[in-house]
């Protein structure tokens, strides 16, 4: 269920997002990356789980420190978490890869990835109030009246 955050911070994403598209990733600078990830990674993990993640190739990384840079630290937890899935820690960019180890480690890991993601999911109203706290701070870089 949105918080009383969830329409601002959902404003701000969207007005980045089509910047973003519009004028390429250059046009975003690194306080908006930290909105457009963490609001990004959460709405794709609600639609789909972590095996949506990984077909929608967010960043692992860096999805986790902007999750760390807004004060999630257990979301960003489990997302450096998942790394370890994959051979060496390295998650491929061919998408038939890196969805084959997907798919293994789903086969393998049923139960434990459906704790993450309800762990993962638990985070989303302290998400919401941290992420709208984030555009508030930087609001000479966001430039809104009122982030709740």
């Amino acid at each position: 269920m949105p918080s009383e955050h969830f329409d601002a911070v959902d404003a701000v994403f969207h007005r980045l997002a089509e910047r973003e598209q519009q004028r390429g990733g250059e046009s975003i600078v690194d306080i908006e990356r930290v909105v457009l990830l963490v609001w990004h990674a959460s709405g794709i993990v609600g639609n789909g789980g972590f095996h949506y993640f990984f077909e929608c190739a967010l960043p692992l990384l860096a999805t986790a420190q902007a999750y760390d840079r807004v004060g999630v630290e257990q979301a960003a937890s489990i997302l450096r978490r998942l790394q370890e899935f994959f051979p060496g820690r390295h998650i491929p960019d061919d998408y038939t890869e890196r969805m084959a180890i997907v798919s293994r480690f789903y086969d393998e890991h049923t139960d434990l990835l459906s704790q993450l993601e309800r762990e993962f999911y638990s985070t989303d109203a302290l998400m919401e109030q941290r992420l709208a706290g984030w555009i508030r701070v930087h609001n000479d870089v966001f430039h809104v009246r009122d982030a709740a």
